[in-house]
């Protein structure tokens, strides 16, 4: 303490909280490692778009652990307006106006099968652009030009991705709201004997839910998505589904791909908002949740509840991510995958870890060095021809026998996640503070996990 000391310094404060361990951090020195980060984990670059990395200077912030099962935590952040991505970030989010970030899209998704909700108030173009820079492979980009400027030869008004981009952006307005779930009806099914399963991928579904512009219905939203559709490769001709009270749109791929068997978009009007789900389905629970009571939407949801109940109401950023769902698992493999209830979304992606972790190539390489080693040199045909041989017998035996092993690794290493139940963070932010606070929700563990005896 003191004049000259780290906490005297103009910008922290670092003054003791009764209850809470307090921080403060020079994040200058750290612009680096940030920018290392976003390039090794291209998944995290997202987070750039709201949190200007190489703009960030002092950060000062508390922890709290409330009673044993709630952790919270809140920062001051301050950064460099004036620096060019801040200034960006600054008018396309944080100049908006804070709005809930827990009532809207909780009360129109389904508790049961959606594990994360993203709301944002940011503009819509800033929003669109950076999704398809951050998320859209450089060929798919390439192919949905050249659709572009096949369609418009034929007479669409736009011939670039940035024009329709901007084009859809002026038809919606500033708030956007994100669900992700998984289709526990359908992925509950899927069981995998060996590594190059022909099952198709359980990918996450989502719902996207846009504040449409005021006068717009169903016909002209129709007219406009029939035109867009064919540029994303799925088919032009919209098949209308009456469910309930709503009357929704579907389209399909235009051809079939076992990667994407669960991708088929739907788009409604529903409470003002332009809701956009990349599987019926899923777009069916959605609408259930619409109309249906209250407790069985998101928004009565206990771990919710208690999650978003200890961050503020209002942000420009708000993000819930239900762990205990996300990291749902059998409590052994021996017997196969377990019983439906018992899988998240972490579990669903337990076949894409083993052919990543156990590449079969490699083991092959490495088997092969190996008998090389073991037989020495010089080898005759006959030797390279048993070597062959030993090495397919050692591959089936790789990608069949020794998979649900494979699996309980994967099993076993999702143990640790099942201590969390919540996770919720709301970001706030004026044109020199950016205001982080999140909480952290534990749980009890079930009594086969290991870290529970």
């Amino acid at each position: 303490s003191g004049p000259g000391s780290f906490a005297a310094r103009p910008g922290f404060d670092i003054a003791p909280q009764s209850g809470k361990v307090v921080a403060a951090i020079n994040v200058q020195p750290l612009h680096s490692y940030f920018k290392r980060l976003f390039q090794y984990y291209p998944d995290l670059r997202p987070l750039s778009r709201f949190v200007p990395p190489e703009a960030l200077e002092k950060l000062s912030g508390y922890l709290s652990l409330n009673g044993e099962d709630l952790l919270e935590g809140g920062a001051g952040i301050s950064y460099w307006s004036t620096q060019p991505e801040a200034q960006e970030i600054y008018q396309n989010v944080y100049s908006l106006a804070q709005t809930p970030v827990g009532e809207g899209i909780a009360t129109m998704v389904p508790a049961k099968d959606t594990f994360a909700v993203i709301s944002l108030r940011v503009d819509p173009y800033y929003l669109l652009s950076n999704l398809v820079a951050d998320s859209m492979e450089r060929g798919d980009r390439e192919l949905i030009e050249s659709n572009l400027r096949r369609e418009a030869a034929r007479g669409f008004e736009h011939d670039s991705l940035t024009g329709v981009l901007r084009d859809l952006a002026s038809r919606v307005g500033d708030h956007a709201m994100v669900a992700v779930g998984r289709l526990s009806s359908e992925f509950d099914q899927i069981e995998h004997e060996e590594i190059y399963s022909e099952h198709p991928k359980a990918r996450p579904v989502a719902a996207v839910m846009v504040r449409i512009k005021e006068g717009a219905n169903q016909a002209e939203l129709d007219e406009y998505m029939a035109k867009i559709v064919p540029i994303m490769g799925f088919e032009s001709d919209l098949e209308k589904v009456e469910y309930g009270d709503y009357t929704y749109s579907a389209t399909r791929l235009t051809t079939e791909l076992l990667d994407y068997a669960y991708a088929s978009p739907c788009f409604v009007l529903a409470n003002g908002y332009l809701v956009l789900t990349t599987n019926e389905a899923y777009m069916r629970l959605v609408l259930d949740a619409i109309a249906a009571p209250r407790s069985a939407t998101l928004a009565n949801d206990p771990t919710f509840q208690v999650t978003m109940g200890a961050v503020p109401e209002k942000g420009q950023v708000g993000i819930f991510i239900d762990l205990e769902k996300a990291t749902r698992i059998p409590s052994s493999t021996r017997d196969g995958a377990g019983p439906p209830g018992t899988r998240g979304i972490l579990w669903d992606r337990r076949n894409d870890w083993v052919q990543i972790e156990k590449d079969t190539r490699e083991e092959a390489i490495r088997y092969r060095a190996q008998l090389h080693k073991e037989r020495g040199r010089p080898r005759t045909a006959e030797e390279e021809d048993a070597i062959d041989e030993l090495v397919s017998a050692r591959m089936s035996i790789w990608e069949q026998d020794l998979y649900r092993g494979f699996e309980e690794e994967y099993r076993i290493w999702i143990e640790q996640w099942r201590r969390f139940r919540g996770i919720g963070l709301v970001l706030g932010a004026d044109a020199e503070t950016i205001n982080a606070h999140f909480s952290l929700v534990f749980r009890e563990g079930e009594e086969w996990l290991r870290w529970t005896k």
